[in-house]
């Protein structure tokens, strides 16, 4: 229960900092996409249910309050898939390691601009894609990277601590009921 508190803290915060402080965190107009961040990495520390959940709810808050596509429930969809395949290398690396989300952070940065580009720029017949990878695209999934290795590691920590009280509370409840039956 209070896992899913702090991830719904996680994403209020993190869109209020992307949204209201998007000019002040951006280098040349390119800003790193935190909300991608947090599903990928909420996704890869606590498994596939969790990443959908955190990619569906961060979506639909985009959606709603700026609906760039024009398409609701467009962003969370996206989220969602990348939320669950973030979720499936929880279960095959360990999550210790700072490389393995860097790099799903990136890719998925990289996929998500690349469907968000081929939904709303190719349907409408604007066809310059490398244009848009050169320019949008690539920069932000290296910024994004970037910021990915700190957020991770903050994300990484709360997560032990959480662990580590729900041990502990696990553990008293045990000796509480054992307490009872003696």
């Amino acid at each position: 229960m209070l896992r899913n508190i702090v991830t719904i803290f996680y994403i209020f915060l993190l869109f209020i900092v992307q949204t209201t402080f998007n000019k002040e965190i951006s280098i040349g107009n390119i800003s790193p996409n935190l909300m991608i961040i947090l599903v990928c990495c909420t996704g890869f520390i606590r498994g596939k249910k969790a990443g959908m959940l955190a990619g569906v709810f961060s979506g639909l808050l985009i959606d709603i309050f700026y609906g760039y596509s024009g398409i609701i429930g467009m962003t969370g969809l996206l989220y969602m898939y990348i939320g669950y395949v973030n979720g499936l290398f929880n279960e095959i690396f360990y999550t210790d390691d700072i490389c393995i989300p860097v790099i799903l952070t990136m890719v998925s940065d990289l996929i998500y601009n690349f469907l968000y580009y081929c939904i709303t720029f190719l349907l409408r017949g604007q066809l310059d894609i490398p244009m848009y990878f050169k320019t949008i695209m690539f920069p932000e999934m290296i910024y994004t990277g970037c910021v990915t290795v700190f957020l991770f590691r903050f994300m990484k920590v709360i997560s032990m601590l959480l662990e580590k009280y729900e041990k502990r509370g696990e553990e008293e409840l045990v000796k509480g009921d054992l307490g009872n039956h003696n």
